[in-house]
């Protein structure tokens, strides 16, 4: 799964909260010869259910709406937000909420 809109740097923090939300996700950053600069993720979900897994679905969308709320910058958004003169990422502008993208 490619999460274009979450840089790389996010995936521990993704990792993270999913767990909290109960889903255990694996980073693919390891399975690319040269690593792309947003979070990739390895699901795993044989003999899981139909219903389990649109459950964990729903989850780990909960866990990236909450990294994402935490008011960081992601790729690919407002390049009007940099980092401030200590060098502390900021809050992005406000701006409508996309769904994770599977690739």
């Amino acid at each position: 799964m490619h999460l274009p809109q979450l840089p790389r740097s996010a995936t521990q923090a993704l990792m993270t909260e999913a767990l909290a939300h109960g889903v255990r996700i694996r980073s693919a950053e390891h399975f690319h010869r040269a690593p792309p600069d947003h979070v990739t993720l390895v699901l795993s979900y044989a003999g899981v259910s139909e219903a389990n897994l649109k459950r964990a679905g729903a989850r780990l969308a909960e866990a990236y709406f909450a990294v994402k709320e935490k008011g960081l910058c992601f790729v690919g958004e407002d390049t009007s937000c940099k980092a401030d003169d200590q060098q502390q990422a900021v809050p992005c502008p406000s701006e409508e909420i996309q769904p994770p993208v599977q690739a």
